[in-house]
């Protein structure tokens, strides 16, 4: 290795350690600086190499002469020869980067179910564009001479299981074809259509919400500018109190009723249920028919009935029913799913309400004890409770609990600072160097 190389490597492994030997604050508390790195890897920070060290590695790749395979240490520290990235490699910090930003998260930042997050709208949009083009392909080019839009609106109604049976395959491969395509279409994207019913009707209703707070804030900035006298608000926000408590007990009232409920579900979802009713009257309006034929094909539509005696004719109109089908099934599968969960909400509270009326006996009293200390915690209770009301099965709380063990590393039963510095003690006996690739 050439001497400028070997100097600028060794300046390089040196910064690095002098970047790890200083001290790292968190929570106004001193770290060890034998614990800082790992401290501060196991907080997520992943100060891995300082930008420093990069810009004496991009010297020693713009520098360096001659070939070779040899290493350069320091203190345990390893650089190896033959960088060929400014951020060690894309390869290798892309994955380090992703976990460090996992890692900072921490537990407490929420939790993001697939459905509301950025994947699942990717995911689906690639699995409809990869479906329609299936249907092109197969349908315009091999198996049928459909016209695109044909092949498309074919497909659209195959995988909202609508079956209006105006179009069907010709021949035995187009039909083997089908039995694979269809299947396809209805397990996949049959699972996506439910979760964007679920999107849109959470949405509006959203709107809604967020509609009638700013009218009840706008309400309230007008009744406090009408009142001067400091009392006299108090007292009239006493009333108001006393109003809301008066009409939160009669809501209660109220909903004790099944109808009621229904009712006021399917109120809050008007909107949008008018909606796909309109543009259901649009079409049949472009197809002339009545508008008791057109509320018919809605329905029909909509509940993936689909007898197939009323079905877009018109090229133009199948292409707004193209986007049409999937919205109405969606919407409308989503507000009867709605109104049934209703039901079944009733009848588990009810469910419920006879459960939690029930006497405490020795007998509970022994089976919920786990630990054996002839105690109850409530955790114990706790456990026990959440499992036998199917609030949530017992494998998930046993892997919690396992969890949660594995983190208590001084088996103190419960986490403290000192189990982050126990784990990254561990680290650090299993990773003894920091190689630069």
């Amino acid at each position: 290795m050439k001497p400028v190389v070997e100097e600028a490597v060794q300046r390089a492994v040196q910064e690095l350690v002098q970047h790890y030997s200083q001290p790292i604050h968190h929570d106004d508390s001193m770290i060890d600086n034998d614990e800082a790195p790992y401290f501060d890897e196991v907080l997520g920070g992943q100060r891995i190499v300082p930008p420093v060290v990069q810009h004496w590695v991009d010297s020693l790749v713009q520098t360096r002469t001659g070939t070779g395979t040899g290493t350069v240490t320091y203190d345990g520290i390893a650089s190896r020869e033959g960088v060929t990235s400014p951020s060690l490699s894309e390869s290798s910090s892309q994955p380090r980067q992703a976990q460090a930003q996992a890692q900072a998260q921490g537990l407490t930042a929420g939790f993001d179910e697939f459905a509301s997050s950025h994947s699942y709208l990717r995911v689906l949009a690639l699995y409809i564009l990869v479906y329609l083009l299936l249907a092109v392909v197969a349908y315009h080019w091999i198996f049928e001479d459909w016209s695109i839009v044909d092949s498309i609106y074919f497909a659209v109604v195959m995988f909202t299981t609508i079956g209006y049976g105006d179009m069907s395959p010709s021949t035995q491969a187009s039909q083997l074809f089908t039995i694979f395509f269809a299947l396809y279409g209805i397990v996949i994207l049959g699972l996506f259509l439910g979760i964007i019913g679920e999107v849109l009707v959470e949405a509006q209703q959203g709107a809604v919400k967020a509609v009638r707070e700013r009218a009840q804030k706008r309400m309230m900035e007008m009744f406090s500018h009408e009142n001067d006298n400091d009392n006299d608000a108090r007292a009239g926000d006493s009333a108001i109190v006393e109003r809301e408590e008066d009409v939160n007990e009669e809501e209660e009232n109220v909903e004790n009723h099944l109808c009621i409920d229904i009712y006021k579900a399917l109120v809050r979802m008007a909107p949008i249920l008018s909606s796909v009713v309109v543009v259901a009257l649009l079409i049949g309006h472009a197809e002339g028919w009545t508008i008791i034929t057109s509320l018919y094909y809605c329905v029909i539509t909509s509940t993936t009935v689909g007898f197939g005696d009323e079905a877009p004719q018109k090229e133009w109109v199948r292409i707004v029913a193209i986007f049409f089908m999937p919205v109405a099934v969606a919407v409308f599968g989503e507000v009867l799913g709605r109104i049934a969960q209703i039901y079944m909400d009733r009848s588990t509270q009810q469910a419920e309400k006879q459960f939690l009326q029930r006497e405490l006996t020795l007998s509970d009293l022994a089976i919920m004890d786990t630990d054996g200390d002839g105690e109850v915690s409530l955790a114990e209770f706790l456990y026990f409770m959440l499992v036998a009301m199917q609030k949530v099965d017992k494998e998930s709380l046993d892997e919690l609990k396992n969890l949660f063990q594995s983190l208590d590393a001084d088996n103190s039963g419960s986490l403290q600072k000192e189990d982050l510095l126990i784990l990254a003690n561990r680290n650090k006996q299993t990773t003894s160097t920091i190689t630069i690739t």
